[in-house]
């Protein structure tokens, strides 16, 4: 009987735990929205979890691509790159939306995204990816074309007013400058009264996985240092704002486009959030395991009654 006992309470215990972590999710688009190329808008995924909507509004671009499409990105700057599709940019810019459910508010969030592209020496704008907080074309982070073969430009707005400055690490493939690499930003909302503030990393040489801490990220490329509500008391929804030098048809392509978009919130570290926006692997919060560790001390007391 204290056998069978032992047994079913081992049981229980890690159904609760496991029961526990799953509270925790990474909210992310991985951009897999089937096999066939065409408008981004329109399309719907399964991978609605942290999402208010199974697709993106806006626009009719940019477009969808399915993998047929490959371009340079450091082979260990992110886990899942280059599988299924990714978004691409039009000759004529375009910005798609998607909600957030439930808005992500009074924590800090952490998003990257992959990105790549053709052709970096275009004119500076001609080729260009912005993420923007809210869909507000004021606040956002991204990257650009500078008319150099091996730099690119990249760029943060707050409140209307940017920053901006080139960056080096593009790989320079047949004269066209191919290359990308990881965007990385911390968003903290009303972390002082209402004021938010934003952080920005630009990885292009690889990240080790092994060591996804904040510390291996290095120093902010920028970081708010006064005073802002840029966003309000909440993250509602994100926004892809993407432009080509050329259209996905063309035959001699010069693109843009934007990768494996993941979004890290909930109580925990700093180090625990650029472990999941880097690797996809979800962090348990501390709140779902003592919820776990609560449960399995009941089971434990039942246990020892039953005995």
């Amino acid at each position: 009987m204290m056998k069978t006992t032992s047994v079913t309470t081992c049981a229980a215990m890690a159904a609760i735990l496991m029961a526990g972590m799953a509270v925790a999710a990474v909210t992310s688009d991985y951009f897999e929205y089937g096999d066939t190329n065409g408008t981004l808008v329109g399309l719907t995924t399964a991978n609605t979890a942290g999402w208010g909507a199974s697709g993106w509004s806006g626009g009719n671009n940019p477009y969808y691509q399915t993998n047929e499409l490959t371009f340079s990105t450091p082979n260990d700057v992110y886990v899942n790159t280059q599988v299924a599709g990714r978004v691409i940019g039009q000759q004529t810019g375009g910005t798609v939306t998607r909600t957030l459910s439930p808005p992500l508010d009074g924590t800090t969030v952490w998003m990257s995204i992959v990105f790549s592209g053709s052709f970096w020496n275009a004119s500076p704008g001609v080729q260009q990816i912005r993420i923007l907080i809210n869909g507000d074309t004021n606040d956002y982070f991204g990257v650009m074309s500078n008319a150099n073969l091996v730099t690119g430009v990249w760029q943060v707005a707050v409140n209307g007013a940017w920053t901006t400055q080139s960056f080096v690490g593009l790989v320079n493939v047949g004269g066209s400058g191919n290359g990308g690499g990881l965007m990385v930003a911390r968003l903290r909302t009303d972390y002082s009264g209402t004021d938010d503030s934003l952080a920005f990393w630009l990885l292009t040489n690889g990240f080790p996985l092994a060591n996804a801490t904040v510390a291996a990220l290095g120093t902010p490329l920028y970081e708010t240092n006064a005073t802002f509500d840029i966003w309000g008391s909440s993250i509602s929804s994100l926004g892809i704002y993407i432009k080509s030098a050329r259209n996905e048809n063309d035959p001699n392509p010069r693109w843009f486009w934007v990768d494996s978009l993941r979004i890290s919130s909930g109580t925990m570290s700093d180090d625990d959030h650029v472990y999941e926006i880097v690797t996809g692997v979800v962090v348990p919060e501390p709140g779902a395991v003592m919820l776990g560790l609560a449960g399995l001390l009941g089971v434990v007391r039942r246990s020892r009654k039953q005995v």
